[in-house]
């Protein structure tokens, strides 16, 4: 378990191993991929997260950290419980 906290008090990711990889399911800390590239601004999904988040400010720390891990570790795949996209890479 990872804590990713801000978007409710105790909030965290579970990171699970595979054969070459790891996933991290990152459950309510973001709520599109499209976040996860810090060039992009959702300015009405930042709002809707923001609303939402019991601390904002960790909300986007731990935002940070997981675009890091995005945009650095290639075998680190990287999912939340919102996005339908994800959602269909993993169903198949």
């Amino acid at each position: 378990m990872i804590p990713l906290l801000g978007h409710t008090a105790g909030h965290c990711g579970i990171a699970i191993k595979q054969q070459n990889q790891w996933v991290l399911f990152c459950g309510d800390a973001y709520y599109s991929h499209l976040e996860l590239n810090p060039k992009n601004k959702l300015r009405s999904l930042g709002l809707v997260e923001k609303t939402f988040a019991e601390d904002n400010e960790k909300r986007l720390f731990n935002l940070k950290r997981l675009q890091h891990l995005a945009q650095h570790e290639p075998k680190i795949e990287i999912i939340c419980a919102h996005d339908p996209d994800e959602l269909k890479r993993y169903q198949k």
